[in-house]
């Protein structure tokens, strides 16, 4: 394990998209303010969802710079043990224990007036301009006025990856419930998360649609993150990831194929511990673990994606780029 000391947030101006945005010095304050929170501050590598964190923001300050001022973090870096997975001890499992920080990890969550509307989130640096992004947002709006549009994201990348973050609201919560109670799933109930599929999958594809339509022309693949949660921001959360290349068709999320492939990590947990699971779609179809967050504030994940969160790591180190923090 390690300490790092990182830059969060600086006074100033800021290019978000091809809009300049005044970072006010109330403003990083709040950032500091945070980690003194009930949830810490995840490193991030790349802001890539797909990487699980390695790291936490323990305690950070202001310092001035100049006529500016910067918000500065202690990082602690965790060493993951090994484990085996209880049900098949076949897969290997890391877990990130984080002892000494044992507060469960910052998430996106609803706030109570949002509760009966889906939220679809991006970034302004994924657009040409704000122009098109007010196009985007109100094509949503059209085909779907249930669904809230913002550009909440805000990652410190020089050349952010295409991100749509889509929060469901508590309509698609079934399987996460399911996943929790460890119940069968019936026919009947197939049969209802089926539907609860065939409705998301719908709207994903409506909002990548519009997205395609008015976002900055990339030639790399769109990373779609859905995230089911029931609303309360102390409840669990089942994070779908799906990377949707250009002129690609857009996958079905299927929550029963996903609730089934998950017992085997699940019941190796303690259902009042779980705060979080994150799944991708793999390049052969097939839904699988990435990793799991848990209310002590321990991460487990497999091994296949602590290789790939240390090969981006190691990638972004050799650019000579920072590492920042998750942005909440």
């Amino acid at each position: 394990m390690s300490v790092i000391i990182r830059n969060l947030a600086m006074t100033g101006l800021v290019t978000q998209g091809n809009v300049r945005v005044q970072m006010t010095l109330d403003a990083i304050r709040s950032v500091v303010a945070q980690v003194s929170g009930e949830r810490a501050i995840p490193l991030s590598v790349e802001h890539d969802p797909f990487c699980l964190p390695i790291g936490k923001v323990v305690e950070a300050w202001v310092e001035p710079l100049g006529n500016e001022h910067i918000a500065k973090g202690r990082i602690h870096i965790e060493s993951p043990q090994l484990m085996k997975n209880r049900i098949d001890p076949a897969i290997e499992l890391v877990r990130f224990n984080f002892a000494n920080y044992p507060k469960p990890f910052q998430r996106r969550s609803y706030k109570p007036s949002d509760r009966n509307y889906d939220l679809v989130s991006v970034d302004l640096n994924n657009f040409a301009n704000l122009k098109n992004y007010d196009a985007f947002a109100r094509e949503v709006s059209m085909f779907d006025q249930s669904i809230i549009c913002n550009h909440g994201i805000r990652r410190h990348s020089i050349d952010p990856a295409p991100l749509i973050e889509f929060i469901t609201s508590p309509h698609a919560t079934l399987a996460v419930a399911i996943l929790l109670g460890k119940k069968i799933i019936d026919h009947g109930v197939t049969q209802v998360l089926n539907g609860v599929s065939a409705l998301l999958t719908r709207k994903v594809k409506q909002v990548v649609s519009a997205y395609r339509k008015h976002h900055a022309q990339d030639n790399r693949g769109t990373v779609v993150q859905t995230v089911l949660s029931d609303g309360h921001g102390d409840d669990f959360q089942l994070i779908l990831l799906i990377k949707i290349q250009p002129q690609a068709g857009i996958p079905e999320l299927n929550l029963a194929e996903i609730v089934n492939g998950l017992r085997k990590y699940i019941d190796s947990l303690p259902d009042k511990d779980i705060d979080s699971v994150t799944v991708d779609l793999s390049e052969n179809g097939t839904w699988g673990l990435r990793y799991m967050t848990t209310r002590s504030g321990k991460v487990i994940g497999t091994k296949e994606c602590y290789e790939y969160t240390l090969e981006q790591l190691e990638r972004i180190q050799n650019s000579s780029a920072d590492v920042p923090p998750e942005n909440p």
